[in-house]
């Protein structure tokens, strides 16, 4: 590395007559363009980018409503418009009218034959294209703002362009948003759907009377009620069909294990015996009062006691003497009591089954009714919706159209997103600092190109001019010198 920096050195030494001549040539070309460059001034102001057109809105409880902020895009496209050509042209167009009026000469506006140099600038300045090149339109980080900037020899036509794109860039805005065709649009539109809304009303009232749907939903939810009350009965009906169906086996399955006839008798017990027990149980009776009075030794008590006796010896002795006497062969008490029965649930089950017959023609009939009624219901729902639907594009245009009116009084007033901030003001001093720049810029690029140079001929005619440049390249001592006659005579 020091190596190759010696090397450099060396051959920068040895050319030192090119270097230094190239730096100073340079450098003498572009200080005498600078010192003889007219002097530049830069004049600047600021524009505000708002959220809204308006300075405030009123909220609807009559408080200030928050400002919304611009977004980033906002404000780019308002840099992009202040640059447009479109813009420009008539910016230049302004700027020009104003110096007539003023009592400016002409050429120097627009000039047609500049007479010098600093005329000529002048004229190419207030070009459109010109404009488009040497307008500074940046935003401000960070904020809200865009400056706008323009360098002119002139301090007061820098200023004089700068506030000419402030002042008529909101009334460039405002053109921007016109649109002369959308009021008479939305207007007509307006009367357009008041109109059809007008003929739909009066087809709405047609049908609502003819088909009597003024209590559409009642109507509706009393049939569903009737609906939902029968079919309830109906589900009771068929219960108590398949109860009866299940009775009706059961007794068919009895009728079939019971018996139609069975054979009937009769037996007659003896009168004597009956006299007898009935005798016994008043003796009995009797006998046991006397017990809650007398002993059992009592006369009477045994008197009783004794005669008690001999009637149980004449029940024993007249118990075999019962007569049984054979009777009829009929019918079955049972039998005949299932097929009552029988015949009875057969009754009811036709009876059971007229009544489902009659409750499902009921269910058919509601159910017909009430599908009438919401195909009637669709119908009516579907126009009232039209109607609706009507109204609200009728509300929809009315309230674009005030937004119209509101646009085009704004753009009359300018009334724009965006405010002027500063104006430009004339500056004072020039540019000092593009001098000091430019001299610094040329002393580098001198010694770039000296160095530059001196290599590139160090490369070209590789040449010995010293016993320092054998030594080197050759790497070998020098024993002796052979002198230049030339320089000895």
């Amino acid at each position: 590395m020091a190596h190759s920096i010696f090397e450099v050195l060396h051959i920068v030494f040895k050319h030192r007559l090119l270097v230094v001549g190239t730096f100073v040539g340079v450098f003498l070309f572009v200080a005498t363009g600078a010192w003889l460059r007219a002097d530049e001034y830069r004049a600047s102001g600021r524009l505000m980018v708002t959220g809204q057109r308006s300075y405030f809105r009123l909220a609807p409880n009559g408080t200030r409503s928050r400002e919304k902020e611009p977004e980033q895009r906002d404000i780019n496209t308002e840099i992009e418009n202040l640059k447009s050509l479109d813009f420009l042209v008539k910016v230049a167009a302004d700027l020009s009218s104003q110096q007539t009026k003023q009592g400016r000469v002409s050429d120097q506006a627009i000039p047609s034959a500049p007479s010098s140099n600093n005329q000529q600038q002048r004229g190419e300045a207030l070009s459109p294209p010109a404009l488009q090149h040497q307008l500074e339109v940046t935003a401000v980080p960070n904020s809200s703002l865009i400056e706008v900037a323009y360098v002119d020899a002139d301090p007061e036509r820098a200023s004089a362009v700068v506030n000419a794109v402030l002042e008529y860039y909101p009334r460039y805005q405002a053109s921007l948003h016109q649109e002369p065709a959308a009021l008479e649009f939305y207007e007509k539109q307006q009367g357009v759907f008041e109109k059809e809304i007008g003929e739909a009303e009066k087809e709405f009232r047609t049908y609502q009377e003819e088909n009597s749907l003024f209590y559409l939903q009642q109507q509706r939810d009393q049939a569903l009620d009737r609906i939902e009350l029968v079919r309830g009965r109906l589900r009771g009906t068929l219960t108590d069909l398949d109860q009866g169906i299940g009775k009706i086996a059961t007794i068919e399955r009895e009728l079939k294990q019971s018996q139609k006839r069975m054979v009937t008798s009769q037996e007659i017990v003896n009168p004597e015996a009956s006299l007898l027990n009935d005798r016994l149980v008043e003796l009995e009776i009797d006998r046991f009062s006397l017990l809650q009075r007398y002993t059992e030794k009592d006369r009477r008590v045994r008197d009783l006691a004794r005669e008690i006796e001999v009637i149980k010896k004449k029940l024993v002795d007249t118990a075999g003497h019962r007569v049984v006497v054979e009777e009829r062969i009929g019918i079955d008490p049972v039998y005949q009591d299932l097929i009552r029965e029988l015949s009875e649930q057969r009754v009811k089950q036709g009876q059971q089954q007229a009544k489902k017959i009659n409750l499902e023609g009921q269910v058919q009939q509601y159910t017909a009714e009430a599908r009438e009624l919401n195909s009637r219901s669709y119908e009516y729902q579907h126009r009232e919706e039209t109607l609706t639907q009507k109204k609200e594009l009728y509300n929809l245009y009315s309230r674009k159209a005030e937004e119209a009116r509101i646009a085009a009084a704004m753009n009359r007033e300018e009334l724009v997103n965006v405010k002027l901030v500063d104006s430009a003001r004339i500056p004072s001093a020039p540019l000092a600092a593009g001098v000091f720049f430019t001299l610094m810029l040329a002393a580098i690029v001198g010694a770039g190109a000296g160095v530059g140079g001196a290599l590139t001929l160090e490369y070209i005619r590789p040449t010995f001019h010293s016993v320092i440049d054998i030594e080197r390249e050759l790497e070998l001592p020098v024993i002796a010198l052979v002198p230049d006659l030339r320089e000895l005579a």
